[in-house]
């Protein structure tokens, strides 16, 4: 526990001053009404215009709402992965990011990463307080079954990017169904 904390200190530290200087790579432009970092214009929102989001497509695309959530998740995390981790960390190790992973994603408001693990075929991630779980619990009240489906798509294509390999991610709890935490188990396809 005292290790992520030194972690997420150290990420902001990092992230705010340290060894990328976020005033280099942080453009606020008033002017245009743009929030930029290295050039990507960014948004900030609250969870529950992601929960928004969910219903909207749920709404629209019925049973195939999951499906366009997940696959939304996916293409954030292969930018993600591509944009950040290999343009900030090009010598990255899968070791790298399980090890960074719960600190960076705790610190940026995902969640309270409680377990991260990878072995060469199975693996999972613990999040408890996940932020999708808790828009889609607050907005549409407890579901029956799983909700995230944007975590599940990121994770699927995060494990893919870094390893090289083909793996599906299935949510096997959900704080969204009434479970205490957000289990994601990683199987190789």
């Amino acid at each position: 526990m005292a290790i992520d904390k030194l972690k997420a200190k150290l990420i902001k530290q990092m992230l705010e001053k340290g060894f990328y200087d976020i005033k280099k790579v942080l453009e606020i432009d008033e002017k245009k009404g743009k929030i930029s970092i290295k050039g990507e214009r960014m948004l900030i929102t609250s969870s529950l215009g992601f929960a928004n989001l969910h219903g909207s497509v749920e709404k629209i695309a019925g049973k195939a709402a999951p499906a366009i959530i997940r696959a939304y998740g996916g293409s954030c995390a292969k930018r993600d992965f591509i944009g950040v981790w290999k343009a900030w960390l090009p010598d990255i190790k899968v070791e790298t990011v399980l090890s960074l992973f719960s600190a960076i994603y705790s610190t940026v408001g995902w969640g309270k990463v409680a377990d991260i693990s990878l072995s060469k075929d199975e693996g999972r991630v613990i999040f408890k307080n996940c932020f999708e779980a808790d828009a889609v619990l607050k907005t549409y009240g407890k579901k029956d079954g799983p909700q995230c489906h944007f975590v599940t798509g990121y994770l699927e294509v995060l494990f893919s990017e870094m390893t090289g390999k083909d793996w599906q991610v299935t949510e096997t709890k959900c704080e969204a169904k009434g479970d205490e935490l957000c289990e994601f188990q990683i199987i190789l396809k």
